[in-house]
């Protein structure tokens, strides 16, 4: 049986080619990770709220395997129009009141959770929706010092980045007085760079896949240690915050 531990459902862009490998290669023992497509056109405000109207479909897939919690995984869906995702996802899960996890509120979770309010970000949005997610992360307590995009639109673009472009991207945005990295975007090869990336700036670094992940774990009652993705997931047990 896979999945004797937890079963973690991720409702994924269609274009998505990061978040499943992903959240596989984190996975500890007994942890496994089930997936259902949205079908995703661009990295833009209108594109991604059409987009969500197809989540709830997903999410009705994912419950009838069974799965332990629901990850919701797309940063930039998440930050847009988030009460309205709550309120269909929630619909969806009524029945048997499964965990829902949207990805934009774990960032903010882990970011509290490593005590960190001033934040540097890297993205490889274009400039519009870099600057949404500037103003969701203000809105919700941080300082922004810092940000840096690559401008992509087409969203298999951003699945063909190398994990060396989020660390360069990352370092490039780099200033003095943060007290946390946050390499944004589900689709953003980052799970190799985290540890050096770390290692290099003297900063935690959170990322959309790491952040999500993390959470599920979370809500599931799965508080291992976990080498190579960073501080969150090896020093950080328990959840923080109520988001």
């Amino acid at each position: 049986m896979y999945g004797w531990r937890c079963r973690i459902g991720v409702i994924v862009p269609s274009t998505n080619t990061a978040v499943e490998s992903e959240f596989h290669r984190m996975a500890p023992r007994g942890v496994s990770v089930h997936a259902a497509r949205m079908r995703a056109t661009l990295v833009e405000e209108e594109a991604l709220m059409r987009m969500n109207e197809l989540a709830p479909e997903a999410a009705l897939q994912l419950l009838d395997a069974e799965v332990d919690v629901l990850v919701y995984g797309c940063t930039g869906g998440s930050f847009i129009h988030t009460s309205n995702l709550h309120g269909s996802l929630g619909i969806s899960r009524a029945a048997d009141q499964t965990p829902l996890v949207l990805t934009f509120d774990a960032v903010l979770q882990a970011l509290h959770a490593l005590a960190a309010t001033k934040i540097i970000l890297a993205t490889p949005y274009p400039e519009a929706l870099t600057c949404l997610e500037e103003r969701a992360l203000e809105e919700a307590g941080f300082s922004v010092l810092s940000s840096c995009k690559l401008g992509i639109s087409k969203p298999t673009d951003v699945g063909r980045l190398h994990h060396v472009d989020a660390y360069r991207l990352a370092k490039k945005a780099s200033v003095s007085g943060a007290e946390a990295i946050f390499i944004s975007c589900t689709d953003f090869p980052t799970i190799e760079i985290i540890d050096l990336l770390e290692q290099d700036t003297g900063l935690p670094v959170v990322t959309s896949n790491q952040a999500a992940f993390w959470l599920a774990l979370r809500r599931c009652g799965i508080g291992d240690s976990l080498s190579g993705f960073g501080k969150l997931l090896r020093e950080v047990t328990s959840e923080e915050g109520n988001f």
